[in-house]
């Protein structure tokens, strides 16, 4: 009989020839990254390329040139007014010249109005207290938030006191009850008079 270092050594070896002969899973370096879809047009690029690489041209002569090399006029026309707008391409007297050397993706309208809101957000700017040293007075103190400063502590509820009116008859209470109020009231006094 083997001794049990030999025996579990032995089947150790058995359950990983085994999972090598079961494990057909390629590895990474063998894989190349399988395209979801192959790009056929990219007018975004074509767009910005023509016009980086010529200059003094207006936005008409532009979309005629790619719409002669299958893109269409509509497509060109509103991509240039993105560009402009977000600055990859500039317009001076009506010719078009690009801002950089590289194209760079087109942000959609929310990205671009949030990175616009950001750039004008006023920065928080950091309150310096300065305190004169020998009379401890303060030079130049924070200015207060005004009303919206200030907390307000909400009142305890009072409950209302019951109006007691001396002068009153029956008819002007009777008259200013719903039914249910006379129904209720009815039932309290044949308790107290009985009946």
């Amino acid at each position: 009989m083997p001794d049990i270092k030999t025996a579990l050594a032995k089947a150790l070896n058995e359950w990983t020839a085994d999972d090598t002969a079961h494990n057909t899973a390629p590895t990474p370096a063998n894989t190349a990254a399988k395209p979801y879809f192959t790009v056929t047009n990219n007018v975004c690029r074509v767009t910005f390329d023509y016009v980086r690489d010529n200059r003094n041209k207006t936005r008409v002569e532009v979309a005629k040139e790619l719409a002669a090399r299958g893109y269409k006029t509509g497509s060109v026309s509103s991509l240039l007014g993105q560009m402009i707008k977000q600055g990859l391409i500039s317009e001076v007297s009506g010719f078009l010249q690009a801002n950089s050397d590289t194209y760079t993706p087109i942000k959609s309208s929310r990205a671009l109005k949030a990175m616009q809101a950001k750039a004008q957000a006023k920065p928080d700017r950091k309150h310096v207290t300065i305190v004169n040293t020998r009379t401890g007075e303060v030079i130049n103190p924070k200015p207060s938030a005004g009303i919206a400063a200030l907390h307000t502590k909400a009142a305890p509820k009072v409950e209302a006191a019951p109006q007691i009116n001396s002068a009153w008859d029956a008819e002007t209470l009777l008259n200013h009850l719903s039914i249910k109020q006379a129904r209720a009231l009815y039932d309290e006094l044949r308790k107290i008079f009985g009946g």
